[in-house]
């Protein structure tokens, strides 16, 4: 209940943190989806860390914007985690949408809720999963790391980093 209150305070923050930056306002990159998609890595923490290890995988991310240095995200995700001692591998694959705020330069926060689906062995199960992160992205990169909890039993938290390729789709009209 606690991470969920963090999430619908920092969602709260980046919407009104928004509120001055009307969609009539210029900017480089509002007429723009950002589509990016890379390789990442998960590192498990708490009673995660003591059943399973480090995991690889990828995620791709649709950026769609609403308001200048605001944007609303649909995010989908693969992680394969090692089991360490006797414990089998699980596959993590988390589909949530949230929102994401550039705040100086390149830099910018997020926040994201939804659902992820946890595989291992013959068993599937479908939770609740949240994140939010950190990151610097550009035109053609998108570097950041991000923390997520999914509630898989007593939760299955990780600190994920990613390194993503974007490419900039261009909607409208190109002049304003």
């Amino acid at each position: 209940m606690k991470t969920l209150c963090l999430f619908a305070a920092l969602g709260t923050v980046l919407f009104l943190g928004t509120a001055n930056h009307v969609a009539g306002q210029k900017g480089k990159d509002f007429r723009n989806l950002h589509i990016n998609a890379g390789p990442e890595a998960a590192f498990p923490l708490k009673s995660f860390s003591n059943t399973h290890n480090m995991a690889v995988g990828g995620s791709a991310q649709l950026a769609i914007p609403v308001a200048f240095r605001f944007f609303l995200l649909a995010h989908a995700g693969y992680n394969r985690h090692w089991g360490s001692g006797s414990n089998e591998a699980v596959q993590i694959v988390p589909y949530r949408v949230g929102a994401r705020m550039r705040l100086i330069g390149s830099t910018y926060i997020a926040a994201q809720a939804g659902a992820a689906s946890r595989i291992q062995g013959d068993n599937n199960v479908t939770k609740a999963s949240f994140a939010g992160g950190v990151g610097v992205a550009n035109q053609r990169i998108d570097i950041g790391a991000r923390y997520e909890r999914h509630e898989f039993g007593g939760g299955t938290e990780t600190i994920v980093v990613r390194m993503a390729y974007v490419i900039g789709l261009q909607v409208g009209s190109a002049r304003r």
